[in-house]
């Protein structure tokens, strides 16, 4: 991931540390928007872009790795054809 990229995947953190760095209008992690800088340390098992899954807009985030990473990707189109619909499953787990 280059600087300020667009998140558009779900991202695992299989090992290392990441800094995310969000920058003010963009969507969190929490699905909320942030109204000055914010930033989150994620860890081995952490994930971030998981907004991506269930259709949020992306957002610009600055990701440095603090020690060697190694991630796992994963769009939406590819969980989607191997889980389905997300929105579909929260509803579906609602009932």
């Amino acid at each position: 991931m280059n600087q300020d990229e667009e998140v558009s995947s779900l991202y695992v953190v299989h090992q290392g540390e990441l800094k995310l760095t969000y920058h003010s209008g963009n969507w969190s992690d929490k699905g909320k928007s942030i109204e000055s800088e914010k930033t989150e340390i994620i860890n081995s098992g952490g994930c971030f872009g998981e907004w991506v899954l269930l259709g949020k807009s992306s957002c610009q985030v600055t990701v440095e790795a603090l020690t060697d990473v190694e991630c796992w990707a994963i769009t939406k189109l590819k969980f989607e054809a191997a889980v389905g619909n997300l929105q579909d499953i929260i509803q579906e787990d609602l009932k």
